[in-house]
């Protein structure tokens, strides 16, 4: 809970701090990468519930454990779960691997937001401004795991 009040801080103290300091600092510009980065993390909160957590999570309680159990569904990337049978269908244990459980595509998923938020990124004209967006971004990340953490473990 640290990290959650932590997060709670820092942007506490950037809402009043900043506004003092940054005349000519315009955040919102870049929005879209805030909330990326908060959909980042809170799809890296999942798969690490999943993975670290499992049996205090709610994917404990979803049917087809095959799908949302990590020390069931490592297996569904191979051909009859076995790994000496070699990937299930082309791709499954490579750049496809996200279709063949709940982990892999959560971590495909928080991946993806940042790889779309890296294009969007409008470069500000300071460097302090870029250390700004670059803390925001960080929070942002750790709100989303924060979030999805704490919602999806009991």
């Amino acid at each position: 809970m640290m990290s959650a009040r932590a997060t709670i801080l820092f942007l506490w103290f950037f809402g009043v701090i900043c506004p003092a300091s940054c005349q000519g600092y315009k955040p919102l510009r870049n929005w879209p990468v805030f909330a990326l980065s908060f959909a980042s993390g809170s799809f890296n909160g999942v798969g690490d519930t999943m993975q670290f957590h499992y049996g205090r999570s709610v994917f404990r309680n979803f049917e087809n454990q095959q799908y949302w159990n990590p020390d069931l569904s490592w297996r569904n990337k191979y051909w009859h779960g076995q790994p000496e049978n070699g990937a299930k269908f082309p791709g499954s244990t490579g750049p496809l691997v996200f279709l063949t459980d709940a982990w892999h595509l959560s971590k495909t998923l928080s991946l993806t937001s940042i790889q779309i938020a890296v294009p969007l990124y409008e470069k500000p004209r300071k460097f302090k401004y870029i250390v700004f967006d670059l803390l925001i971004t960080k929070a942002a990340f750790g709100a989303g795991w924060i979030f999805a953490n704490e919602i999806l473990s009991k």
